[in-house]
């Protein structure tokens, strides 16, 4: 039994020696969406793991995981962070360009031809997929429309069984009863079908659309003509 664990022990040692030594896995690369000063917009990801920039605090590398977006200023070389927790900061990029992969291959992205630079979410390949023809724009406004239509329906009869006029304004939760239960609309928690908030004004205002809603579907609603009362 002894002559075992002296043969074992080892063996287990350099076992566990190897583990400890492994390399954790390689992130991913970071995806995103890079927007140019000549209006061109891409979708790609990036190795790079982190932007020095000199600011009013000194010289630091930012990691990458941490930027929300980045927005240039028109020297091309200072730019406004925004992190995901909400924090900004402001400085002078070092970076002269960067690699993205992307559909067309790998670009080499100059930061003389760089607007904006964001994270690409789930929720952005959802808005592009919403948008990406104009048959689905136009789909997407009716949708909208009938959805305020519904909205300001259950408004009017909130107001009309709970006895409310005039400059009460009633929040979300006043509309749901009044909504179908286990529909989208009610489910989504006061926003549209794109994700912006329905403008809920007091009673004896309009329910309007909102006006981020409408400037995407501008080019297939022609205006406010399209939305009626609501716009």
């Amino acid at each position: 039994m002894n002559r075992l664990c002296v043969t074992v022990l080892p063996a287990l040692l350099l076992l566990a020696t190897l583990v400890a030594g492994e390399n954790p896995p390689a992130s991913p690369p970071s995806k995103f969406t890079v927007d140019l000063v000549d209006g061109s917009s891409l979708i790609g990801s990036s190795s790079l793991t982190s932007i020095e920039i000199q600011s009013s605090l000194g010289k630091m590398n930012v990691p990458v995981q941490k930027i929300q977006n980045l927005t240039m200023d028109k020297d091309h070389e200072t730019a406004l962070i925004l992190f995901e927790n909400g924090d900004k900061l402001t400085g002078r990029l070092t970076l002269k360009n960067f690699k993205l992969t992307t559909v067309l291959g790998e670009l080499s992205v100059d930061l003389a031809l760089l607007r904006r630079m964001g994270k690409f979410s789930s929720e952005e390949q959802k808005l592009r997929e919403l948008l990406d023809t104009p048959e689905k724009k136009r789909q997407l406004s009716s949708t909208i429309l009938n959805e305020c239509r519904q909205v300001d329906a259950a408004k009017d009869q909130y107001a009309l069984e709970n006895n409310k006029t005039g400059t009460v304004t009633p929040n979300w939760n006043d509309l749901t009863p009044y909504l179908k239960a286990g529909s989208p609309l009610m489910q989504n928690g006061g926003m549209d079908s794109l994700g912006n908030p329905f403008m809920i004004q007091s009673i004896s205002e309009r329910l309007m659309v909102n006006p981020k809603t409408k400037a995407i579907l501008q080019d297939a609603t022609g205006g406010d003509t399209f939305w009626g009362p609501y716009s």
